[in-house]
Parts: structure tokens; C-alpha cells; sequence
């Protein structure tokens, strides 16, 4: 077969632009080996989309980029942390070095169980790292606060697709004080002005605090009792198309008054799903 029909198959092998499954991991792993010639396009998509599971693999990976060539770590678009079978402290904070790395065409961030407890003086600092990002994904995160996850977001001034998904933020819910607070803050800080496509899915409080936040390409969907009196404009206000699913909840969707107050002014599309 022509190498180019064999590039575009390894090319196809990943459904997603800025994720790998383990079965895809896998079959790129085996077309790597199978000569020189696959080796290179192969080696070309496994170090596009790099996968962290520990905090003793970041701190590998971070001494390895920084002796590779620019030439090698331009090749890196995302990276995906995801410690779920790391035993004991599974805390951000473990992989700061990592965010000091001038990956110059960084563009999507998988954190996948793991405690989110970046220094705001850190977000703050305007580093490379993160002015790449434009993909943010959070899965199973534990937020102290929901500042605490909107600084991330902010943090990131190309940011269009941001997913929080099944993250918790702690015990207190947004208070009205506490949401002036957070729509200074994101004005302050010009965050989140990219976010086009917001979805919302609402979930009957349980006891403990549970979240649920996803958005894609400009789509944000959340989970969760505390974000009630959360302002719509701690997003930006570049929203276009907003889609709510409540999910086994009879609550009344009231509360959704407040979140849109004054908010979203490029707002085309809204719609309501009740699941």
C-alpha cells in the first residue's frame, strides 16, 4: 500500500483531535513498530497527545522536554493528567513544573482525578503555558471553590471549550455577595471572553456537593445545587446558543432567571430538556 493511504489510516485512528483512548494508545503503539516508515507518522500522534497518570511521569516528561529539541516538543497539542490509580496527595500543585513548559503549540488540557489547588498568584503570572490553551477539560476535579476553578478558566485568554464534569467545589453554595464577587473578578480579569455555546444540566441536590459541568467548543454544561445563584457573566458574554437539562430534579427552573439577568447579550438559541 502507498505510505500516504497508511498515514491517512494511522491519521484516522483517533476520534478525537485532543484525547486518546487506551485501544487507540495501543494501536498507534503497534503501528510504531511495525517499521521505520510507519514509526515516524506513528510517534508523530502519540507525541501530539501525551498522557500524565502520575505526578513521578510529569516530573519525567518535564526533564525530557526540556532536553528534547523545539523541533520534537512543537509536535505536543495535548497533554491529559489523569491519576486515578496514584496512591496518597493527588494534588495539582505536585506538577507545577509542568505549567513553567513553553509549549508553543499547546491547545487542549485533560485534568482527570485530581485536586485543583493552584496558587491564584500562579494563574496570574501570564504564562506561556496557558495562553495555548484552548481546550480545558475537568473530570472528577475537586475545587475548594468555584473561583478556585473559574481562576484556572481565566486564566487561559484563548479559551473556547471548557468542561467541568462531575467536579466538586465544596460545601458552600454561591451567595449573592459571593457572585458580585465573582462577576468583578472575571470583568477584572477580561476571562472567559471567548465561551459562544453554553449547555446546563441541573440534578436534584443530594447531600454531599455534586457537579456536573461540561462544555464544548464554546458549550458549558454543569451539574449541581451550589451554582444556583451563580451570574451567567462569570463566562463572558459571547454566549450564543444555551441549552438547560434538568436532570431528576421537579425543582422549579426559576433560578435560571438570575443566571441570564443582563448577561449574554449575543444570545440567539436557548432550549430546555427535562430529563
Amino acid at each position: 500500500l502507498p505510505i500516504e493511504l497508511c498515514e491517512a489510516v494511522m491519521d484516522a485512528i483517533p476520534a478525537s483531535p485532543h484525547f486518546l483512548t487506551r485501544d487507540e494508545y495501543d494501536t498507534l503503539v503497534a503501528c510504531k513498530n511495525v517499521c521505520d516508515v510507519w514509526s515516524t507518522r506513528a510517534r508523530t500522534i502519540l507525541d501530539m497527545l501525551v498522557h500524565l497518570d502520575s505526578p513521578e511521569i510529569v516530573s519525567l516528561f518535564v526533564s525530557a522536554t526540556r532536553r528534547e529539541s523545539a523541533d520534537r516538543t512543537n509536535f505536543i497539542s495535548t497533554l491529559l493528567l489523569n491519576w486515578y490509580h496514584v496512591r496518597g496527595e493527588k494534588n495539582l500543585s505536585r506538577a507545577m513544573d509542568l505549567f513553567m513548559l513553553p509549549l508553543q503549540n499547546f491547545q487542549a488540557l485533560y485534568i482527570e482525578q485530581i485536586r485543583i489547588d493552584l496558587s491564584p498568584r500562579i494563574l496570574r503570572m501570564r504564562l506561556l503555558f496557558f495562553t495555548g490553551i484552548e481546550h480545558l477539560f475537568f473530570h472528577h476535579c475537586d475545587f475548594y471553590s468555584w473561583r478556585a476553578m473559574l481562576d484556572f478558566a481565566w486564566a487561559c485568554p484563548n479559551l473556547t471549550h471548557l468542561y467541568v464534569y462531575e467536579c466538586s467545589f465544596g460545601a458552600d453554595a454561591v451567595t449573592p455577595e459571593s457572585a458580585a464577587r465573582l462577576s468583578a473578578a472575571r470583568r477584572n480579569l477580561r476571562g472567559c471572553q471567548n465561551v459562544g455555546l453554553l449547555h446546563i444540566s441541573v440534578r436534584r441536590p443530594c447531600q454531599s456537593p455534586y457537579t456536573v459541568t461540561y462544555t464544548h467548543c464554546h458549550c458549558l454544561q454543569m451539574l449541581d445545587h451550589t451554582w444556583r445563584l451563580l451570574p451567567g457573566d462569570v463566562f463572558g458574554a459571547a454566549l450564543t446558543r444555551l441549552m438547560i437539562y434538568y436532570r431528576d430534579t421537579i425543582e422549579s427552573h426559576t433560578h435560571i432567571t438570575s443566571f441570564l439577568r443582563g448577561t449574554f447579550p449575543q444570545l440567539r438559541d436557548i432550549g430546555i430538556v427535562i430529563e
